[in-house]
């Protein structure tokens, strides 16, 4: 089966792979998106919860400049690290996992567990539960 994107050469030569070393390429944004779309489309999301947490989203969506929460999520939530659903935290695990939350905890720097990860947890890539996975 052909492969749908050409050849790794045709890739580099229209600029979409941009080899910065031997293991490390750049990837042009536009051709990031387009390849990563059906992937986004397909991860649990909830339309009336992703509005009401980013009111900048439902302020776009209503006054027409993007069609959904959604198509938003696809094009730019994803890559400015915003959640798609309400992700509930296991406590016990995340502050057994991540010690520092749960010394920014005792000092009165977060409330919960739940409260980082909404904040900050989800944005550095921590884990709300073991074998998380969208």
């Amino acid at each position: 089966m052909a492969d749908p994107f050409g050849t790794m050469a045709a890739l580099k030569n229209q600029g979409l792979l941009i080899p910065e070393n031997n293991t490390h390429f750049r990837i042009e944004r536009n051709f990031l998106i387009s390849i990563m779309a059906k992937r986004l489309a397909s991860i649990k999301f909830d339309e009336a919860w992703y509005l009401s947490k980013y009111p900048d989203v439902k302020d776009a969506v209503r006054r027409g400049i993007i069609a959904s929460g959604r198509e938003h999520y696809v094009a730019h939530g994803f890559y400015e690290h915003r959640m798609p659903v309400s992700i509930q935290v296991n406590e016990k695990w995340y502050l057994e996992s991540y010690p520092d939350i749960a010394e920014a905890i005792r000092s009165g720097i977060y409330k919960s567990a739940q409260a980082h990860f909404d904040q900050a947890g989800f944005r550095e890539g921590r884990l709300p539960f073991p074998n998380f996975q969208f």
